[in-house]
């Protein structure tokens, strides 16, 4: 499963689980430059990076719960599941 997920520039070999989201292995890496030019959710050094989990990672776990996706009118759209 491809996800994104917030982490610091330089050190992306650790990322935040809680802010993963599932996306389109296609669209990823589209996504994420999208994201990281309006600096969406970040603060300071943070940037979107996409990663390749399993189902036995702790991100896949909040990723099944939100997402970015790209509509058929082009525009980039977060969906999240509110408990």
């Amino acid at each position: 499963m491809k996800i994104l997920a917030k982490t610091i520039a330089g050190n992306e070999f650790i990322y935040s689980a809680s802010s993963a989201h599932k996306v389109n292995a296609k669209n990823a890496e589209k996504i994420a430059s999208c994201l990281n030019q309006v600096g969406f959710l970040l603060k300071g050094d943070e940037i979107w990076h996409v990663y390749d989990v399993d189902k036995y990672d702790d991100a896949s776990i909040y990723a099944e719960t939100q997402s970015f996706y790209f509509t058929k009118s082009g525009s980039l759209r977060r969906r999240s599941a509110s408990y």
